[in-house]
């Protein structure tokens, strides 16, 4: 547990936060909570830290990465880095799509790569609607080990969303009414109703010859309704990380153009990688 000062420096304990949060991710995770996102009514903010470092079992020489020709939703192309291998993979195909399975050393992550055939945004919309988590484990069980010559983009995409709303969606709205909330447990003012401001989520991933990098970060701000006043009282491709033992328990992306050394400029799915370590931190106002 950490003690700042949200009421006379908000900013100062917004920064302070997101330095540490940084730090736990190796620098990966830069700005989780963006301006203005904590003020003097914020209370208390929690922070929840994960790393992932994994090398390929059978990796990419990278002598044999070839600049070609990537082709995104729109019909253009851009120039990416694909690193090119031929080996024995798990995959599978099916009617509009083709997956093959790169495991992680030590056999018990892999990375699941699904690419559509051509058909656009409609076509990429209507496939990415139909990965339910059951079709994702029918996938996943369907792959079998064959020979694969295999050419993937470089990557390296960012991933920013404020789930407030899809929270209260998902069935948690209580939580985030200054009417209804009751967080009176935690509460230091028995006079403030505190209820969740706002939660707020960044992730960040890196694929190249050697395996994949991520992080990811995400942060919950609570506090009262309002600062009180002063008074005198090759086609776009989908990805999924997951468990080699744990079927659907799986995190997904979609990468729409590859981009290298930087952030995206395309947004993907949540992503929250499962990897070598992680960090909770409880930040509370003084």
């Amino acid at each position: 547990m950490h003690a700042v000062d949200f009421r006379a420096d908000p900013d100062g304990a917004r920064r302070t936060v997101n330095d540490l949060v940084k730090r736990q991710t190796d620098g990966q995770i830069k700005g989780l909570f963006p301006s203005g996102s904590i003020d003097g009514s914020t209370r208390l903010v929690l922070t929840d830290a994960v790393t992932f470092k994994a090398k390929w079992q059978q990796s990419f020489r990278a002598d044999e990465t070839t600049g070609e020709h990537f082709h995104r939703l729109d019909g253009s192309t851009s120039d990416a880095r694909l690193m090119n291998h031929d080996g024995r993979y798990g995959y599978a195909e099916g009617a509009g799509w083709q997956a093959v399975e790169l495991p992680y050393q030590g056999g018990h992550l892999a990375m699941d790569v699904l690419l559509p055939n051509s058909g656009g945004l409609q076509g990429l919309q209507g496939f990415v609607s139909s990965l339910t988590p059951g079709r994702l484990v029918q996938i996943a069980g369907g792959l079998h080990e064959t020979g694969v010559r295999l050419a993937l983009p470089r990557f390296t995409f960012d991933y920013q969303q404020t789930l407030s709303s899809t929270l209260a969606r998902l069935g948690m709205p209580t939580a985030f009414s200054d009417g209804q909330a009751d967080f009176g447990g935690i509460a230091t003012d028995p006079a403030e109703r505190i209820h969740v401001r706002n939660v707020v989520q960044k992730a960040h991933v890196a694929v190249d010859e050697d395996g994949t990098t991520a992080a990811a970060g995400s942060g919950v701000a609570v506090g009262v309704a309002a600062a009180p006043r002063t008074r005198c009282s090759g086609r776009t491709a989908r990805s999924s990380s997951s468990s080699a033992t744990c079927g659907p328990d799986r995190s997904c992306s979609s990468v729409r153009s590859p981009i290298h050394g930087g952030s995206s400029r395309q947004g993907a799915d949540p992503f929250s990688p499962r990897g070598s370590g992680c960090a909770t931190r409880f930040w509370r106002g003084r």
